[in-house]
């Protein structure tokens, strides 16, 4: 899988855990921000909206297009923050070091 070079270091240092709430948000928006017109486009052209021209729709498409590729540097940028956390969650080594599911009460 491609790495995104210019995302900021976000691996934790001295066996911390990495800060990544602010850049998780950030990404959150922008992915939001990128389907949104996607979903839209896609809508339009399935729906044969008529008067429409072929150039119209292949303007849209092209639109599609660049936005799918900021998906997946976003979905990269993504994958990078996930690296850095398993790498933290590996810094810690020893058993137990995983997360598990908190066991059910009463047991």
């Amino acid at each position: 899988m491609a790495r995104v070079a210019h995302s900021r270091d976000i691996r934790a240092t001295n066996g911390s855990k990495p800060d990544v709430s602010p850049e998780l948000a950030d990404l959150a928006e922008r992915m939001r921000s990128t389907v949104t017109p996607v979903v839209g486009y896609l809508e339009l052209i399935s729906q044969g909206t008529g008067g429409v021209s072929a150039e119209r729709y292949l303007e849209w498409i092209t639109t599609i297009e660049r936005r799918l590729d900021a998906m997946r540097e976003t979905s990269d940028q993504i994958a990078v923050i996930c690296d850095a956390l398993r790498d933290g969650v590996n810094d810690r080594g020893g058993p137990g070091s995983t997360p598990r599911a908190p066991e059910a009460l009463g047991d």
